[in-house]
């Protein structure tokens, strides 16, 4: 049985750069709705502030009964836990700047870990899937902002953009013992596949939940010359906005995540979300 008698537990893994944010934000706003349905929702920033202790149990750095007894509080007399988190699989800069580069190279231990701490039982979990050339420029602009100055160049030197495929990670996920199965959608059909997203998330008869809302914006070309200026460099990527790839390198990338998508829905155990389709 998942923590505190709940008959289901859902986590939403992100992927980072996917709009987690601005689904997050939205889940957020319609807490005490959510919790009236029997839907206990657990966001990053409770999480993140070391409250609940689940990346302390991830990590090994706590013990993970703290973490249980958190989430058995928090899902008392619900149907539904709902947790959502990016860094369960790992950092965004772990894929780019860490010891072992590429996408999500530890997420599966780390997922494991988590659902053999925590006694989840059969959890299903959320993903989006975002472009790799797309993903890996939002990375590079949201790491600008959060961390010194890294030129382009520098920062894609660990990881080739062709080695950015999703679907040995979702396979590697949909395999482990207690996931039950996996959602997953394409970032760019966020904006239209909203209201499925949410029913699958939280099941038939959920309250309201308001997507309209912005989502978060990266640096745009001129923010970024501006950076590359301000340390005295010439900007290493091409264009007036910010397009690190080229045309050859864009059109090999849309040929291999079409077929990555494809391998996705073919996976056991894999759902995958997409816009309604009209005519024949």
């Amino acid at each position: 049985m998942p923590t505190g008698g709940t008959r289901g537990c859902h986590i939403h893994l992100g992927l980072h750069k996917t709009a987690s944010t601005h689904l997050q934000a939205a889940l957020a706003s319609a807490g005490p709705e959510l919790r009236a349905a029997g839907i206990a929702w657990i966001g990053p920033g409770p999480i993140r502030k070391g409250k609940t202790g689940i990346l302390e149990a991830i990590d090994g750095t706590a013990a993970p009964g703290r973490a249980r007894r958190w989430l058995r509080r928090l899902s008392q007399d619900c149907r539904l836990l709902a947790i959502s988190e990016e860094n369960i699989l790992g950092t965004m800069e772990e894929n780019f700047l860490g010891p072992c580069p590429g996408p999500y190279r530890r997420g599966q231990d780390r997922l494991a870990g988590l659902l053999s701490a925590l006694d989840l039982g059969e959890v299903r979990l959320f993903l989006a899937l975002r472009h790799p050339a797309d993903y890996y420029a939002s990375c590079y602009r949201f790491h600008l902002r959060q961390n010194p100055f890294l030129p382009w160049k520098a920062y894609s030197r660990q990881v080739r953009l062709a080695d950015l495929r999703w679907q040995p990670l979702v396979a590697a996920l949909a395999a482990l013992p207690g996931v039950a199965g996996i959602t997953v959608w394409r970032y760019e059909d966020y904006p239209a596949c909203g209201p499925q997203i949410l029913g699958a998330l939280l099941g038939p008869g959920h309250p309201e939940v308001d997507l309209s809302g912005r989502a978060n914006e990266g640096m745009d070309g001129a923010e970024l010359r501006g950076l590359y200026r301000a340390h005295g460099l010439r900007p290493d990527f091409r264009g007036p906005g910010f397009r690190p790839f080229g045309p050859l390198q864009r059109l090999r990338a849309d040929a291999r995540h079409a077929r990555d998508l494809e391998a996705v829905a073919r996976t056991p155990g894999v759902t995958l979300i997409g816009p309604a389709r009209h005519g024949t």
